[in-house]
C-alpha cells in the first residue's frame, strides 16, 4: 500500500498519506497539519508527482560474502550452485 504526496488547495500544505486500496482522500480531513483559525479539513487535495526512490547499485559477490549471505545461481540442469558466501546445507 503506497504513500502518496498531496497538497491542500486551501492552506497549501504538503501531506504524505498512506492510501489503502484505490480510494484516494478528497479533502484534508484528519490528515491536515494546518491548525489556523479556519475549520480543519475543508481543503480539497491535489495529488503531487513525487520523485522516485533512489536505488543503490547491486551488491557484488564479495559484498554478499562479507555480509554473511549466500548467493546461489540456478544451473541449466535445474540445480543450484553457490556463487558467493558461506556454504548452505544441501548446496555446494
Amino acid at each position: 500500500m503506497p504513500i502518496y504526496e498531496y497538497r491542500c488547495l486551501e492552506c497549501n500544505e504538503k501531506l504524505e498519506i498512506f492510501v489503502r486500496g484505490k480510494i484516494e482522500p478528497a479533502v484534508c480531513g484528519k490528515y491536515c497539519p494546518h491548525r489556523g483559525d479556519k475549520p480543519l479539513g475543508k481543503g480539497e487535495l491535489e495529488r503531487l508527482i513525487s520523485l522516485p526512490a533512489q536505488h543503490s547499485t547491486p551488491a557484488s559477490d564479495s559484498d554478499i560474502a562479507a555480509s554473511g549471505l549466500t548467493k546461489l545461481k540456478k544451473t541449466s540442469d535445474g540445480t543450484y550452485e553457490r556463487i558467493a558466501g558461506p556454504k548452505v546445507d544441501g548446496f555446494d
